[in-house]
């Protein structure tokens, strides 16, 4: 969080900095704009992000873990390019195209039957959305003559084709074995609200910067599990365990194990959803036509 509040002051910084550039009147006949954005943000806790710090490997009930990070997953900035066009004074609609930038983690896990699992997390979730903006000079403080508006925009879409991977390795005194995990999620929905400046320098380019949340929900994954067919489940303490096939039949069973008996069949919850919610400082260069 820090980090996102120290980048997101020096980009306020900057176009505090560019005031003091002269900027001359705008075209009244410009109406496309194109640009990049990248946002920096803070991933809000939820369901899924406490499922990984909890994440286990084996499903029985008498098997004791402990999950390590390398680090957490407080970040969740995301990079798009955009463009839209004016539908009326000030409104605007458009398209943008993007990706969350997730961080790849670092995963020990240590487990009381003498396994030891170290893999790395990494995801890939794009997102395309269509959005709404509203971009008008500011007149307080007289504001406007030194080429600054304000705008505010909502955007809602989807995310077609999310990927989770998981790769390392299992370890003991006696076995070295792989473990790879590739998850393709369903597709999601993705929402985003936001208000910020924008700074004119010169006729057609402009810099903005905005403040705004941003939800994404995806659908439940499935995949391989080390080369089976498989996916993510959350249990009833909220750990999140990835089951091959074989292994839901073993769970849904009460007399194929005899060892975990009938409290093997209450441990599951549910097929596991991903949520990515942050609070976005969003930095975006533009041009208008």
């Amino acid at each position: 969080m820090s980090r996102a509040i120290k980048a997101g002051a020096s980009a306020f910084f900057l176009l505090v900095c560019l005031s003091a550039v002269p900027t001359g009147p705008l075209s009244a006949e410009a109406g496309i704009e194109i640009g990049l954005s990248y946002g920096i943000g803070a991933r809000n806790d939820n369901r899924f992000t406490r499922g990984i710090e909890n994440f286990r490997s084996s499903i029985s009930p008498l098997v004791i873990n402990q999950t390590s990070l390398s680090s957490g997953l407080s970040r969740a900035d995301s990079g798009e390019f955009w463009f839209r066009g004016e539908f009326a004074d000030n409104h605007w609609v458009g398209l943008s195209i993007g990706q969350f930038v997730l961080p790849s983690v670092a995963m020990t896990e240590f487990r009381s039957d003498g396994l030891l699992t170290k893999a790395r997390w990494s995801f890939t979730v794009p997102y395309f959305l269509v959005n709404y903006r509203y971009a008008a000079p500011l007149d307080f403080l007289r504001l406007r003559r030194y080429g600054w508006w304000w705008e505010w925009g909502a955007s809602f879409g989807f995310v077609p084709s999310a990927r989770w991977r998981l790769s390392g390795a299992t370890l003991s005194t006696a076995q070295y074995a792989n473990y790879d995990i590739d998850q393709q999620g369903r597709t999601g929905n993705m929402a985003r609200l936001d208000l910020g400046l924008r700074r004119w320098i010169g006729d057609v380019v402009f810099l903005s910067f905005a403040a705004g949340l941003s939800y994404a929900h995806i659908g439940y994954w499935e995949g391989e599990v080390n080369n089976s067919s498989g996916a993510f489940y959350y249990l009833r303490n909220g750990s999140l365990i990835p089951l091959t096939s074989s292994n839901i039949l073993l769970a849904s069973s009460v007399v194929a194990e005899p060892t975990l008996g009938t409290s093997q069949a209450g441990l599951i919850r549910e097929r596991a959803d991903m949520v990515v919610s942050s609070l976005e400082l969003r930095l975006s260069t533009g041009f208008r036509f």
